[in-house]
C-alpha cells in the first residue's frame, strides 16, 4: 500500500489505500476463489517474425514493473481481427506473468484501468472479472501487489529447473 501511495496516480486511489488499511472494513469482506471472481485466459502466442509491427502488446517486463497498464506499450505484434478480439484488454482486466526465473517476480500484477487497443503475450495470464462491479480495479492493484498476496503465491508455486510456476490447482 505504501508503494502505491507514492505513485503519481488519481486522488481516488489514495483515498482507497487509506480505507484498505482500516481493519473494520476488511471484517465485512466475503471470501471467494479467483475462479469465482474471474475467468483466467492465456495470451497470444506468435512466431518471432510477427513482432515489431501491428498492435501494441503487453509484455512480461511491463507486468512485473507496472501496477497499472501504461497508456502506451512499446512492443507490437501482428494479430488477426479474431486474435485481437480474443486477447484484447478491457477495463478491470488483471494481468499476471505465469512464469519467472525467481519466485519474487512470479505472478506480478498489472491492472487495466481503461479499455486499451492492445493484446497481451502468451507468458501472461489475464484475469477478466465475471462482474466488473464486484472488485474495484484499484483495489485489485493494491491486493495483487501486497505482501499477503506474495506470501500466497510463494505457498502455491512450484519450482522446476530454473523457472517458478503457478500451481493452477490452488487458486483460492
Amino acid at each position: 500500500m505504501d508503494e502505491l501511495s507514492v505513485l503519481p496516480i488519481k486522488e481516488t486511489l489514495l483515498l482507497s489505500i487509506a480505507s484498505w488499511k482500516n481493519a473494520e472494513m476488511a471484517k465485512r469482506w466475503e471470501k471467494a476463489t479467483l475462479l469465482e471472481l474471474y475467468g483466467v485466459y492465456g495470451g497470444v502466442n506468435k512466431r518471432k517474425d510477427a513482432f515489431g509491427k501491428g498492435v501494441p502488446v503487453l509484455d512480461v517486463k511491463t507486468v512485473i514493473h507496472s501496477p497499472y497498464l501504461p497508456d502506451s506499450l512499446s512492443l507490437h505484434v501482428d494479430v488477426t481481427a479474431d486474435e485481437k478480439l480474443k486477447y484484447g484488454i478491457e477495463y478491470g482486466d488483471i494481468f499476471l506473468n505465469r512464469t519467472s526465473e525467481t519466485i519474487k517476480e512470479l505472478a506480478c500484477c498489472c491492472v487495466a484501468l481503461e479499455n486499451q487497443d492492445a493484446v497481451y503475450s502468451g507468458y501472461i495470464k489475464r484475469l477478466r472479472p465475471h462482474d466488473k462491479q464486484i472488485i474495484n480495479p484499484l483495489y485489485a492493484a493494491g491486493y495483487f501487489r501486497s505482501e499477503v498476496y506474495r506470501w500466497e503465491i510463494e505457498n502455491v508455486s512450484t519450482v522446476f529447473t530454473t523457472y517458478a510456476s503457478i500451481d493452477n490447482a490452488n487458486q483460492e
